[in-house]
């Protein structure tokens, strides 16, 4: 990597004599501010030296500071780490150093980049070096130089014989490194690869240990959030990262500038920081992290899980150690927390520009078993995000606000068309696109981002005058209603205990229900049972016509197979039996039969005899006497009468229980011969306590 031409670049020396003066003059001055016996300097350079050991004393920042470094040099691609048991070297092939870098590399606490994101370019996180080296030395164009730890800022000039290209810094490893931090220096070099993915210049990293090369590279297209990372030409993962910018300000900013010790605050103040989410993916770009296994980074991971399938990256101010946020719930760091729902934002839009509905977004939903309390703040952003940003598919191909897609319960489904379920909702509605499985379905209805639609929510959300509605619907479809409800009723309601919690509930959804017109009469009317004094009639299971002679007294609801169209899903007769029950437990309505009519209808007719007709009369008898039963239920309900021939051969009614009448032997049908002018006798005396002359 050593060139054998001159060196052509503006504000680097172009000879060894140009660069040895450059640092014969800021030696110079260095030295004087080490040796400088003032009071108020002292401190300043006491200061600096506590501020080293207390932040920067770490093996874990070398590494990330160093390429970072590096990777602040738009013409860098490549960096070279090697590990020996004595020495750490670390090359890069961008351009070498400038004046004004090496001497801020040398100043106490000063930095040539004015950028919240970055400690440096060669200024304060270089310190770092010192943790593991007490002579770091540097190599950079026409530049060679080293440090001695008993004096941080001074350096001492070393001869050239050919300049470098790029830059090389290597670390003579300590004496008395513990194993401990040599295990911490070894830690950060094996997962170092992970900085390929947030770097910006650099795309390849070489480490070399024990005679052995590994090379990592990073492919990538600036027209595309997708990064494959080579270990040896082979891929070990594909990602796609998605990052944002913004500006700190008031406590953040505050906070930012007073922990990094930034001087120049009106030139930060302008420059933005960056939040970047990263996640694996397969060959088709579906997300394929898990939870467990993503972190907060700052270039590389911390031990702190992100509380997502997806890593985070930000310029976290971190702990000396790098893998621990320092003042966690401090107002920089949940800044950059609550901006991860920002960047969030352009993964749903990412997704959402694919030809097809997908769903990839909706696999990085936060954990709720992983992540910490400060990372809250970053679940709550990214949920808002999903609210209101057009991020769920719909089955209309379009995506859609969370507010708008709900689930739709099998009865719901099997009994409503959208558009009703829309108007009863008064609202946008869409269905769930197919292309979401039930696992996410599930989890979408359990963070309530999406809501399940049942019978009862349906009708409890809509406004009365949407459920007047049902006044215009078909008998197939209010049938097919009602037996929807009355399967959501037996398994909610029909068996509450005496404590139950769910009693307000049932009896709220049962008034809703009893005020909605969902009887359908045979006379082609819908009423609500809530909406009539007289209630209607569920007709008999069997022998519906005996009852035709009544449907001027009663209103019959229409429960007939025959009503349901065969394009139904379900069978029309099991539509009809539920429907019934619905009709019969919920509304409580009667089923017509013998005790109904005749004490309704018939008893009432012969309480008023002189205000019916002869021949409803005759009628009403020639039902009771037709059926024995119904002359035995008639006993305990009529007050039964005779039509008689008066003397001016005008009918009048008796009671046969107080007058003698005489029944002519036409009037009979003798042993039930079916003439068609009488009854049966036998049905007639039984069971009265009347006197009869034949």
């Amino acid at each position: 990597m050593q060139l054998e031409s001159t060196i052509d670049l503006d504000d680097h020396p172009d000879s060894v004599e140009g660069a040895y003066e450059i640092l014969r003059d800021i030696r110079k001055k260095e030295l004087k501010v080490v040796d400088d016996d003032f009071e108020r300097r002292q401190k300043r350079t006491q200061s600096f030296h506590d501020y080293i050991q207390r932040q920067l004393d770490h093996p874990a920042q070398v590494l990330p500071e160093l390429i970072q470094n590096a990777d602040d040099i738009k013409s860098c691609n490549t960096v070279e780490i090697e590990l020996t048991d004595d020495t750490l070297r670390i090359r890069n092939d961008g351009r070498p150093m400038k004046s004004e870098e090496v001497d801020t590399l040398c100043a106490a606490g000063e930095s040539t980049k004015q950028d919240p994101e970055y400690i440096g370019h060669f200024g304060l996180g270089f310190k770092s070096v010192f943790s593991i080296s007490d002579s770091p030395r540097v190599r950079s164009g026409y530049f060679h130089f080293e440090f001695d730890s008993d004096r941080l800022t001074v350096p001492e000039i070393h001869d050239v014989s050919t300049p470098v290209k790029g830059t090389e810094i290597e670390l003579p490893l300590k004496e008395d490194l513990s194993s401990e931090r040599r295990e911490q220096l070894q830690d950060r070099l094996d997962e170092v690869h992970r900085l390929l993915t947030y770097l910006r210049n650099i795309s390849q990293i070489e480490i070399t240990q024990e005679g052995e090369t590994t090379v990592y590279r990073r492919e990538s297209d600036s027209e595309s959030p997708e990064r494959i990372i080579y270990k040896d030409d082979e891929v070990l993962e594909r990602r796609l990262v998605f990052t944002t910018d913004d500006k700190p300000s008031g406590e953040a900013f505050e906070q930012l500038a007073e922990k990094r010790q930034i001087d120049d605050e009106e030139t930060v103040r302008e420059s933005p920081v960056s939040v970047t989410l990263s996640f694996e993916v397969d060959d088709s770009h579906r997300p394929c992290s898990k939870a467990e296994d993503c972190y907060l980074f700052n270039f590389l991971p911390t031990d702190e899980r992100s509380g997502f399938p997806f890593d985070v990256h930000a310029d976290f101010l971190l702990e000396p150690n790098r893998r621990e946020l320092a003042w966690k719930d401090g107002p920089y760091n949940q800044w950059l927390l609550n901006r991860v729902g920002d960047t969030y934002r352009k993964v749903i839009k990412y997704y959402r520009g694919h030809d097809e509905t997908t769903t990839g977004h909706l696999l990085l939903l936060p954990s709720q078993s992983h992540g910490l309390d400060h990372t809250e703040v970053a679940k709550e952003s990214v949920l808002r995000a999903l609210s209101e940003e057009a991020s769920i598919p719909g089955q209309d191909g379009d995506y859609h606000r969370a507010n708008a897609i709900v689930v739709p319960t099998f009865h719901v489904e099997s009994v409503f068309t959208k558009p009703d379920v829309r108007h009863l909702l008064n609202q946008a509605v869409e269905y769930p696109a197919k292309s979401i499985d039930e696992p996410l379905l599930d989890t979408l209805l359990e963070r309530g981002l999406i809501e399940e639609v049942s019978v009862e929510s349906l009708l409890k959300r809509s406004e009365s005058s949407a459920r007047e509605d049902f006044s215009e619907a078909s008998t197939a479809h209010l049938l097919a209603f009602a037996a929807a409800l009355w399967e959501y009723w037996k398994d909610e309601y029909r068996n509450l205990s005496t404590f139950s919690n769910k009693k307000d509930a049932r009896d709220e959804f049962k008034r809703i229900v009893e005020e909605t017109p969902l009887i359908p009469l045979e006379n082609g009317d819908r009423i609500a049972i809530s909406a009539v004094d007289d209630g209607p009639l569920l007709p008999p299971k069997q022998n519906r016509e005996a009852y035709d002679i009544f449907e001027d007294e009663f209103q019959l609801v229409q429960v007939d197979s025959a009503a349901i169209p065969e394009e139904y899903p379900e069978n029309a007769a099991d539509i009809v039996k539920t429907a019934r029950k619905f009709y019969s437990n919920v509304l409580e309505i009667e089923t017509v039969g013998a005790e109904v009519v005749l004490k309704d209808v018939v008893a009432a007719a012969f309480e008023n005899v002189e205000t019916t007709d002869d021949d409803t009369l005759d009628t009403f008898l020639e039902y009771i006497f037709s059926n024995k039963s119904r002359w035995s239920t008639a006993k305990r309900h009529v007050d039964l009468k005779f039509r008689m021939r008066s003397d001016a051969n005008k009918p009048v009614y008796q009671d046969p229980n107080s007058t003698d009448i005489f029944l002519p032997d036409v009037y009979c049908d003798p042993q039930g011969q079916g003439t068609a002018s009488g009854y049966s006798l036998e049905d007639v005396l039984e069971g009265l306590d009347a006197t009869f002359v034949s």
